[in-house]
C-alpha cells in the first residue's frame, strides 16, 4: 500500500494559547448539555460472553450520573443486539425512541432533545433485506453458493441491500415510526424531513448539516433558528468491548475538556500528546490530510492556528510495508527507506489526533499509545463491523479469527485508550466515510463531537457509526493545568464465588497498579497485547482478579494521572 504520512507533534504547556473564538457558541443559544440527550439502552443485553446482566442499562445510568442527564431522559428497549431485520428493528427501536421523543416534548410543543445516545449492547446494523436489482442497487450482494469442489456460483435472481448503520436509523424516528416497515423501505421515493429521499439509494443525499466554515452554527444554534430544517436527531453511541471501557469514555471526555491545551508550554508538562495523519493511496484523502496540515499550521483561512501552530513531520514512505504500523521481529518501527524513521522505537506514544489509511483492510497495527481524550478515524471499510466479539487479537497479526469476523479499528483502538472515534459497519464508498479535515475543522472551533461528526459525513442515512460521548468538546474554553493528584474515592475487595476482586474507583481517568508484598500484580503503562489487562488504558474504575490470600493482608493500590500524579492507598 502506498501512504504519506504526516505526524503532527502537539506540546501542551503550562499556559493556554487558545484564539479568541475558541469553543465560543454563537449569542442567543446555550451550549448543548445533558437535558438535549435521549439515551437508550437494551433491557437484555447479556454482554458478548452472556453474563452481563443489566451492562447496557449500566453503562446508560453512569454517563447520565456524569453529564447531568435528567432520570426521564432515558429509554429502555428490549431488542436482540445481532438484529438485522429492519421489521424486527423498527418494531422495537424506532416506535418506542419516537414515542419518548413526543413525551419529552415541552408544553409549547419545542423539542429540546438534539442528541441521541445509543449505549452498549445496542444493535450495530440493520438490513434492508429487499430483493433489488443491480440497476437498482449497484452496490448489492448476491446470493452465493458453494460447490463441492469449493468454488462459488453466484445466483442472480436475488440481490440484497448490504447492511446499514442501525443508529442512522434514528436520526428521523418520528417520520419512520408513522410509517410501517414495507412503506418506509419502499424502493419509491418518499419524502420526509422537508426533503425527498430513498432509503435504497446508494449513497443517500447530503443532509443539510453537513459542511463546516468558520461561521458556521453550532446544531443547537442550527435547530433554533430552523427548526423544520434541522428537525432530526444526531446519533451517537457510547459502546466498547465491554461495559467498563464504554464507561470510561464519558470520563476521559470530560477530562480531556478541562486539561488537554493547545500547544506552547514548557517541557514540564507531563500530558502533552501526538497528532498523526496518514495519507492513503486515494485522491480525496490526500487532498483532506493536505487541507488539514495547512489549517493546523494556521496557514488556512479563518484556522483558528495562526501565530501558533502545532510542528508537524511529514514521511513520505511509498512501498509496501513501510507505512507507520509495520514492525519487525524486534518491536521496533521498520522502515528502511526512510532514515528518520529507521528503528524508531514503538510504541508511538500519547497521540492525540489520528485521522488516515496506514494499513489493510481489518487489520489494526498495534502501534500507537492512544493519549486521554484522542479522536481518532481511519479509512476501513469494517473499521465498525464489529465492537463486542472477543477472538480478535489473533487478526491483529494477520490471522483469521477462529469465527471469521472482521475486527476493525475502532474496538482495537477504544481497547488501547481512544476516547472518540467513527468507522462504517459495511463499505460505505469513498463519499459515505466520513472526512477528517472537516471533522478536526469543526473541533478546533469548538463543536461538539456529535456536531463535528455529523459536519464531516455528507450521508446521514448509511454506514456510519458515531462512537464516543456527543457533549465530547475537546475545544473548549476554560482549559487549566492539572495539579491536583488523583484521589481514589473507593478501594474493595469483593467475593465472587470463589473468587477475590479489588474493585477500585477514582476521581479521573488514571493507570493503576498493584502489588501484593513482593508480588507485582499489575504495573503501568505495560505495552504488548491489547486484549490483557487493558494494558494501556487510563480509566476511573479497576477490576482485578487478585490472589486468594494476601501475604500481610494487604494490596497496595498506586493510580497515575494523564497529568502523571500518583496517589497510593492500602488495601486489606
Amino acid at each position: 500500500m502506498k501512504s504519506v504520512v504526516l505526524r503532527c507533534v502537539l506540546c501542551l504547556g503550562a499556559l493556554a494559547v487558545w484564539s479568541s473564538g475558541w469553543g465560543t457558541c454563537h449569542a442567543g443559544t446555550p451550549p448543548a448539555n445533558g437535558s438535549n440527550v435521549l439515551v437508550v439502552a437494551n433491557a437484555t443485553w447479556r454482554g458478548p460472553d452472556g453474563n452481563e446482566q443489566g451492562a447496557s442499562e449500566g453503562v446508560a445510568r453512569y454517563y447520565m450520573a456524569r453529564r447531568g442527564v435528567p432520570e426521564d431522559h432515558l429509554l429502555l428497549v428490549d431488542v436482540d443486539e445481532t438484529v438485522s431485520s429492519y421489521a424486527s428493528f423498527h418494531q422495537k427501536v424506532v416506535v418506542p425512541v419516537a414515542k419518548k421523543l413526543d413525551s419529552l416534548r415541552g408544553a409549547d410543543g419545542k423539542d429540546s432533545i438534539l442528541y441521541i445516545l445509543c449505549c452498549y449492547g445496542m444493535p450495530l446494523t440493520v438490513s434492508l433485506d429487499l430483493p433489488l436489482t443491480q440497476r437498482e442497487y449497484p452496490g448489492r450482494q448476491k446470493d452465493e453458493v458453494y460447490n463441492a469442489d469449493g468454488s462459488v456460483q453466484l445466483k442472480e435472481e436475488r440481490t440484497y441491500a448490504w447492511p446499514r448503520s442501525a443508529d442512522s436509523f434514528l436520526c428521523y424516528p418520528q417520520w419512520l415510526a408513522a410509517q410501517s416497515p414495507t412503506n418506509a423501505l419502499d424502493s419509491n421515493r418518499t419524502e420526509f424531513g422537508g426533503r425527498y429521499h430513498d432509503l435504497t439509494s446508494a449513497p443517500p443525499p447530503v443532509h443539510p448539516y453537513y459542511g463546516v466554515t468558520n461561521g458556521s452554527p453550532s446544531f443547537a444554534e442550527a435547530r433554533s433558528r430552523e427548526p423544520n430544517k434541522f428537525a432530526y436527531y444526531l446519533v451517537c453511541r457510547l459502546d466498547a468491548p465491554n461495559a467498563l471501557v464504554a464507561r470510561s469514555l464519558v470520563d476521559k471526555a470530560i477530562y480531556a475538556e478541562q486539561y488537554l491545551q493547545n500547544p506552547g508550554g514548557t517541557e514540564s508538562v507531563t500530558y502533552r500528546t501526538e497528532c498523526v495523519f496518514d495519507l492513503g493511496e486515494q485522491e480525496m484523502t490526500r487532498e483532506q490530510v493536505k487541507d488539514s496540515v495547512a489549517w493546523f499550521a494556521g496557514k488556512a483561512r479563518g484556522s483558528p492556528f495562526k501565530g501558533a501552530p502545532w510542528p508537524m513531520i511529514v514521511d513520505t514512505a511509498t512501498g509496501e510495508g513501510e507505512e507507520i504500523g509495520v514492525a519487525n521481529t524486534n518491536g521496533v518501527l521498520y522502515r528502511p527507506n526512510d532514515p528518520k524513521f529507521k528503528d524508531r522505537s514503538l510504541p508511538i506514544t500519547n497521540v492525540v489526533w489520528y485521522y488516515g489509511h496506514y494499513t489493510t483492510y481489518g487489520r489494526y497495527q498495534d502501534v500507537y499509545q492512544w493519549a486521554v481524550g484522542a479522536i481518532g478515524i481511519h479509512l476501513d471499510s469494517g473499521a465498525c463491523a464489529d465492537l463486542h466479539t472477543r477472538a480478535w487479537d489473533t487478526f491483529r497479526d494477520g490471522a483469521t479469527p477462529p469465527d471469521g469476523g472482521r475486527p476493525g479499528f475502532v474496538p482495537h483502538a477504544l481497547m488501547r485508550n481512544m476516547t472518540a472515534s467513527s468507522g462504517p459497519v459495511h463499505e460505505p464508498y469513498e463519499d459515505g466515510i466520513i472526512a477528517g479535515n472537516r471533522l478536526f475543522r469543526a473541533l478546533s472551533l469548538g463543536r461538539n463531537f456529535a456536531d463535528a461528526c455529523y459536519s464531516a459525513t455528507r450521508d446521514i442515512w448509511w454506514k456510519s457509526l458515531f462512537v464516543g460521548d456527543p457533549l465530547y468538546t475537546p475545544f473548549a474554553p476554560g482549559k487549566r493545568i492539572d495539579k491536583d493528584a488523583p484521589r481514589i474515592l473507593a478501594a474493595t475487595i469483593e467475593k465472587r464465588g470463589e473468587e477475590r476482586w479489588l474493585c477500585v474507583t477514582t476521581d479521573k481517568p488514571c493507570q493503576f497498579a498493584v502489588s501484593m508484598g513482593d508480588q507485582v500484580l499489575r504495573s503501568f503503562s505495560r505495552w504488548g497485547n491489547c486484549w490483557e489487562d487493558r494494558d494501556w488504558f487510563f480509566g476511573c474504575e479497576l477490576r482485578l482478579k487478585v490472589p486468594g490470600t494476601v501475604p500481610g493482608g494487604t494490596l497496595i493500590v498506586r493510580v497515575l494521572s494523564p497529568a502523571g500524579l500518583i496517589a497510593e492507598l492500602e488495601v486489606r
